[in-house]
């Protein structure tokens, strides 16, 4: 994969009004070419509570209809934005993004193809800033979004790019010295959105119609005391499904309705040689989830705990030592599923120790 960006931002005085703009150009592209595939059946009577090994024959017989996987994408985009000050109170967003794309996949041998095709799209952003006080910002935004998709394992051919739009409004607040937070209504209606299923051994790739997800957000952060700073958060999300032929008025796989993460940290300045000891914890966590486009089943939900101690030490070039703790109970949880069946559960990394010295130039 390749990519480039090239960005222009000043700012600008305009019959009168303050400006803040930004242009810029990119270019992506993406190559994946995989020859032999060598595909094995299920082995549906290993039991992996009583494993026994070395009954299961080896795969060796290449896939001719899986071979000669091949996907390229290639992107050209431009773009521009205005932040336009009207007031002391009222500020004004406008920007618009052009792209084009070209794409081509497919697989097998003899080579099937399943997308070959080309578009173009033009995509606006609108948003609105009041300041209601110093301390107290309102604010809406709508935007359009596109994005090129294929896929090796098509059902439907050339696959429709996704497309959606999206409205937010929402507050920011500065409540105490240090501390500012954020919340935000979103609603946001997305077309053609890729999902997979298991027809039989095969795997193919559709798009369901319309999809909608909207909630609530908010977050907090900054310093509670001189010693004892914060950063948390919550999301409510209600996702599902509005239009498809088979899944219409379902959830959405792996989208759970209940998110959140609490940190918490605390420093020490006044250590030997004027040095710093900075320790903290907290998690994220998730509530359960539909697995399956159907929502035949659900994960669980989980809660993941973390924590770290660091200590600063001023020298002449500073050395930070610090010891990391993820997942500190070790806790086995389940974090997304492929969706189509319920063999495809993804583990949770287990806990992970990583131990760092950091020494400043």
């Amino acid at each position: 994969m390749h990519s480039t960006r090239a960005d222009l931002q000043g700012n600008a005085d305009i019959a009168g009004f303050y400006n803040e703009i930004l242009g810029g150009v990119s270019y992506e592209y993406y190559d994946l070419l995989r020859t032999d595939m060598i595909r094995c059946k299920n082995a549906k009577d290993f039991n992996i509570y009583n494993p026994v090994y070395g009954n299961t024959s080896k795969c060796t017989t290449v896939s001719a209809s899986d071979s000669d996987q091949t996907i390229k994408q290639e992107s050209y985009s431009a773009y521009a934005q205005d932040a336009l000050y009207l007031t002391d109170n009222w500020i004004a967003v406008a920007g618009i993004r052009y792209q084009y794309y070209t794409q081509y996949a497919g697989k097998g041998r003899p080579f099937n193809v399943n997308t070959d095709s080309r578009d173009e799209q033009w995509t606006p952003k609108l948003g609105l800033v009041y300041k209601l006080t110093p301390s107290v910002s309102l604010f809406a935004n709508y935007s359009q979004t596109f994005m090129p998709q294929s896929s090796i394992a098509s059902y439907i051919g050339d696959l429709p790019p996704e497309s959606s739009n999206a409205y937010e409004v929402g507050a920011k607040f500065e409540l105490f010295d240090g501390i500012t937070a954020d919340i935000a209504l979103f609603d946001i209606h997305k077309r053609n959105v890729l999902y997979t299923e298991s027809i039989g051994d095969e795997t193919i790739a559709k798009t369901a119609g319309r999809v909608r997800s909207r909630g609530v957000e908010v977050d907090l952060a900054g310093a509670l005391t001189e010693n004892i700073n914060i950063i948390a958060s919550y999301g409510y999300t209600d996702a599902k499904v509005l239009e498809d032929p088979d899944y219409a008025g379902k959830p959405l796989p792996n989208v759970p309705r209940h998110t959140g993460s609490l940190f918490l940290t605390y420093d020490i300045h006044n250590m030997p040689g004027n040095n710093t000891l900075t320790f903290g914890g907290g998690g994220h966590g998730v509530s359960r989830r539909s697995a399956t486009n159907g929502a035949d089943y659900y994960l669980p939900g989980y809660f993941v705990a973390d924590a770290f101690a660091a200590y600063k030490m001023k020298l002449q070039y500073p050395v930070t030592l610090q010891l990391n703790v993820k997942n500190l109970f070790d806790k086995t949880y389940y974090t997304s599923s492929i969706a189509t069946n319920n063999l495809g559960n993804q583990i949770g990394d287990p806990r992970e120790v990583q131990f760092t010295v950091k020494m400043e130039f």
